[in-house]
């Protein structure tokens, strides 16, 4: 076995992208990229490190995240998972783990102030958990206005959508709950399953280690870490726009395309208005984030147009 398979990890994240190449050094970790930029991190840079899972597509299923979050709030992902070719994702779990492990170890030891954290900051867990709940009621919301010839012939589309909400729900629940790490042990529901390989009773796995792990850190640690991790929680105003008005944006997508009885003009115009609004309020932030609400509007807005204009034509 190669004693640096642990230090190096290369992965390529999309069409678009060039490989990206990690290496472990004694100084710090350090990123290769054709064509791209070239970055050097060291250990006390890094301010926090958080594991989880992150399914891009339906591609991705066993996509998960390695991001790094340096001091001065830069970010870097290392996924699992590396693209090899169209809807083509390969699972690098063999080389990832021990690469995640290695770099966990290094920075807790050149960094003792390190967070390790695993699974959503707590803004995104629970306005998941949210949005596929609202996305459910949604759901029920669009085919009950549909006409009674109609209905019949949707329940089984209703009920792929229901279950597909329903099992992205509960893995969001079981693995990303956000936690915070004492020690450098790893819980195995936020790494990748090894080809071949059974991770049996992950989450028992993960608390225990959790448990051992605690007993090693004296009361003041702990209070300081939950104090600083509070910190971080705080949720700014435009944090709670962003959310309202990409949750307005998606509504206004979905229902935007049902024009029977006038229900797109009535019960999604004004919400995408709104959050039209809210993204010119927000956009000065200059967070890349604020990009994604347009996109949907814009895609919102064809998708109505054109089944009003389909529906037009067929009925002349």
């Amino acid at each position: 076995m190669d004693v640096n398979m642990g230090n190096i990890y290369t992965y390529r994240k999309s069409a678009l992208e060039k490989p990206q190449s990690w290496e472990l050094s004694d100084q710090g970790i350090s990123c290769r990229q054709e064509k791209g930029t070239n970055i050097q991190i060291s250990y006390p840079e890094i301010e926090s490190l958080r594991l989880f899972y992150h399914p891009n597509n339906r591609y991705r299923l066993n996509n998960y995240c390695c991001k790094i979050t340096l001091k001065n709030q830069a970010t870097y992902n290392i996924y699992s998972c590396t693209y090899k070719g169209i809807a083509d994702f390969g699972n690098q779990a063999e080389t990832y783990i021990p690469f995640v492990k290695e770099l966990v170890q290094r920075t807790k030891a050149a960094n003792p102030d390190c967070e390790i954290q695993t699974g959503h900051t707590p803004l995104t867990y629970y306005g998941n958990i949210v949005f596929v709940i609202v996305a459910i009621l949604a759901v029920f919301l669009i085919f009950s206005v549909f006409p009674d010839g109609y209905k019949n012939g949707f329940v089984v589309v209703k009920l792929i959508v229901i279950g597909f909400l329903g099992i992205y729900l509960a893995k969001s629940i079981r693995v990303n709950k956000p936690r915070l790490i004492f020690g450098t042990e790893i819980p195995n529901n936020v790494l990748p399953q090894i080809p071949g390989t059974d991770h049996t009773d992950k989450e028992t796995q993960s608390i225990n280690t959790e448990l051992k792990n605690v007993h090693h850190i004296n009361t003041t640690k702990i209070k300081s870490t939950n104090r600083k991790l509070k910190l971080k929680i705080k949720i700014t105003k435009n944090d709670l726009l962003f959310t309202l008005a990409t949750f307005f944006a998606l509504w206004f997508s979905a229902v935007g395309i049902i024009w029977f009885y006038g229900v797109a003009l009535f019960c999604a115009y004004p919400f995408g208005i709104i959050s039209f609004l809210i993204w010119r309020n927000i956009r000065k932030d200059g967070k890349k984030r604020n990009i994604a609400i347009p996109i949907i509007l814009i895609i919102g807005l064809l998708s109505s147009l054109g089944f009003l204009a389909y529906i037009l034509i067929s009925e002349s």
